[in-house]
This record gives C-alpha cells, structure tokens and sequence, in this order.
C-alpha cells in the first residue's frame, strides 16, 4: 500500500470517517467541481472524476476497515 494511502487512511480513521459517508463526500466534491470546471465540465469529464473518485475511495474504505478491525482486535485483547 502507498505511503499516501495509508497515512490518509490514518487520518480518517483518527477522525472516525466511516464507508458510509463516502457517497456523500463523493458527490458533494464531484459538485464542487463541477462548480470550479464550469464548460471544461463535459459529461465525459465528470464519468473520468466519478470513476477516479470511487476507485479511490474503495481503496481507502478497504484500507480503513482493516484499521478498524485491526484496533477492535487491540481493544479486545486489553479487555481480556
């Protein structure tokens, strides 16, 4: 996993970002850009940001869950 990857997979776990809540962010910065992108905004654009915006995001949800189970794993052995 990248470097990038996992320090930003990190930080959303640190913030308690959840799977769910990706579908929201998506759309509400596939909107910002499509704001900032004005004309440039063609609907082949916005297909190319949607399908990087959810492969990243699969990478990320898929990442994060593992962080979690992995502290889960953690809270459990303590609890022991």
């Amino acid at each position: 996993m990248g470097n990038a990857v996992e320090q930003i997979a990190h930080a959303h776990v640190n913030t308690r970002v959840i799977a769910e809540q990706y579908p929201v962010i998506g759309e509400c910065l596939l909107a910002a850009m499509k704001d900032i992108l004005g004309d440039a905004a063609t609907p082949e654009v916005m297909e190319a940001w949607t399908e990087a915006y959810n492969s990243l995001a699969d990478i990320f949800i898929t990442r994060e869950k593992e962080i979690y189970r992995q502290q889960d794993k953690k809270m459990q052995a303590k609890l022991k």
